[in-house]
Formats: C-alpha cells, structure tokens, sequence
C-alpha cells in the first residue's frame, strides 16, 4: 500500500507542478493569504481515493502540511 501511495503521491506532484505557475499568476498580492490551491487539490484528491480521512498521518503527508 505504501508503494502504491508514493508512486500516486510522485504522479500527482508531476501533473500539479505545470499547474503551479498559472496558480501563482491567479493570487492576489491583496488581502489575507489563501489556502494554496495546490494543496487544496492534493486533499481533494486524496479524500476522493479514500472516501473517508481515517488514515491518520497520511492526509497531512500527502497535502504536503506540517503533521
């Protein structure tokens, strides 16, 4: 299981990197700081995978926040 999360993890981090460029031209300089859309993606994704976020450590790893 843990493979098959890391090789997810690496295919999802290749396909969001052309995307993080056209995020960061999107954001405005103004106002209070925004959830990074790339990891709001990331959750998305891996709510979508798991249905459920009972898998403890995994959530915060992959999003890519601080455990």
């Amino acid at each position: 299981m843990r493979a098959i999360n890391r090789a997810i993890r690496t295919i999802v981090k290749e396909a969001l990197s052309t995307l993080e460029r056209e995020f960061a031209t999107r954001s405005s300089p103004v106002g209070r700081p925004s959830i990074p859309p790339l990891k709001l993606l990331r959750a998305m994704l891996l709510q979508a995978r798991y249905s459920r976020l009972e898998y403890g450590l995994l959530f915060p790893w992959f999003v890519g926040i601080g455990v």
